[in-house]
Parts: structure tokens; sequence; C-alpha cells
């Protein structure tokens, strides 16, 4: 019998060496935004108090996250070589979210893109954390998850390590469960499409 692994779902994970650095300096310009903008907040979501700056400040063309983008976007072209995707990619958007206490995000996923990211720029392994959901959890009668077989996880779950970039498939769906403690944990959201030839 041939077993054939199809339609894979690859999430990477790297670490950015200078991060405190940049959390040092983007930490206090971040929080001072979400004050300043608070009344600019998205609320077409259920957690309407968690603040972003989607549709009101794209980080990729501030000059501010200049480091930290260009750090992103070179580990966005080596996932898209490791997976093999022919086509380059592109930058779409970008924002940033602060989750305070009892915030969270609900399931969702980024649909008119093709390959997002989340870098957690200030937070730490207690803090809340990302789920994403298997494409499969759509199946009625689907496999009791196996540990040791990750074609049959109904989830997987990371840490919000600070210094961590994830960079994963947009049509997976993800959500951030909810806040418990008092810290603050700021995390960088980015987008990339495909450029397709004519």
């Amino acid at each position: 019998m041939i077993h054939q692994p199809v339609f894979s779902t690859i999430i990477s994970i790297a670490s950015y060496e200078n991060n405190e650095e940049e959390a040092e300096k983007l930490t206090p310009y971040c929080l001072n935004l979400e004050k300043t903008k608070r009344k600019d907040i998205r609320t077409d979501w259920i957690s309407k108090n968690t603040f972003n700056t989607l549709g009101t400040l794209d980080i990729g063309k501030e000059d501010k996250f200049k480091d930290i983008n260009n750090w992103v976007f070179e580990q966005v072209e080596i996932y898209r070589k490791t997976v093999g995707y022919l086509n380059p990619m592109k930058y779409q958007q970008g924002w940033f979210n602060v989750y305070k206490k009892y915030d969270f995000q609900e399931y969702h996923h980024h649909s008119k893109c093709f390959i997002s990211a989340i870098y957690f720029l200030n937070s730490n392994e207690n803090n809340a954390k990302v789920f994403f959901k298997s494409p499969t959890n759509m199946i009625v009668n689907r496999p009791n998850p196996n540990q040791g077989n990750p074609f049959t996880w109904d989830k997987v779950i990371y840490k919000p390590i600070q210094g961590n970039l994830i960079i994963f498939p947009a049509h997976l769906e993800h959500c951030v469960e909810q806040q418990e403690n008092d810290d603050i944990r700021i995390s960088l959201a980015y987008n990339f499409d495909l450029c397709l030839e004519n």
C-alpha cells in the first residue's frame, strides 16, 4: 500500500533575536495608540473590547516597525520556499492587537489572503494562547486525536512566547483564548497574498 500525504498544512515558528530591543521601543508606542485610538476600534467582532488597528493603522507602512517588519518578511519568504510555493508573496496588510485582562478573539480566518503571521511583541507564555482549528473539524465523524499522529489532531495550541513568530495558511481558523491575568499582551498580525503571473 502506498501512503501519500496531500493537502498538508504547515505551521512554522521562528524566533527574533532582537525582540527585547524592539519590545522596549514599540510597547509604549502601541499602548499610547491604544489609549488615543480606542474610539476607532472595530465593532464587528464578538470581542468588542480587544483593541486592534486593523483598518486604522497599517504597521507594514510604519517606519517604527521597519526592522521587525523586514525580519517578518524574510521569514515569510523562507516559509514560502520551504513549503514549495512557486509564486512569490506580496505584503497585503498588518496591524497590532492589545490584549488586557478578559480580552479574547473568537475563531476567524483571513480568507482574503494566502499566508498570515502572528508575532508576539510583548507577552509571556502564561498569557492567552492561540488555538488553530483543524479543517477536518467540519466532518461529523472524525477520529479521536492521537497525540503521536498530527493527521488526527483537531486543534493545535501555541503559547504566546515573546519574540516568536507563527506563520500559517490564512484559511486556517484560529482564535485567542481569554486573557486571564493582568499582563499586557501585544501581538502583531500580518497578511500576505500571492503574486500571480499575468
